[in-house]
């Protein structure tokens, strides 16, 4: 993710830069993509990888997954 040069983001009132990078990517529905994709898993299983990393059960993000 890029670093604002100036200025700051804020995500519910927190400054982004406070923020640890796996969380805040998790928390704004970062989508995984290109380089980031995993070749060995299929695109479903890509699809649930940040749901899975959140605590998500698997049935739950396969459910949402498929919508």
């Amino acid at each position: 993710m890029i670093e604002p040069s100036s200025g700051s983001i804020t995500i519910d009132g927190v400054n982004s830069a406070d923020l640890e990078r796996a969380k805040l990517r998790r928390g704004i529905g970062y989508v995984i993509q290109n380089a980031g994709l995993f070749p060995h898993r299929t695109v479903l299983q890509n699809i649930m990888t940040v749901p899975r990393l959140n605590g998500v059960p698997a049935s739950r993000a396969r459910s949402r997954a498929l919508q």
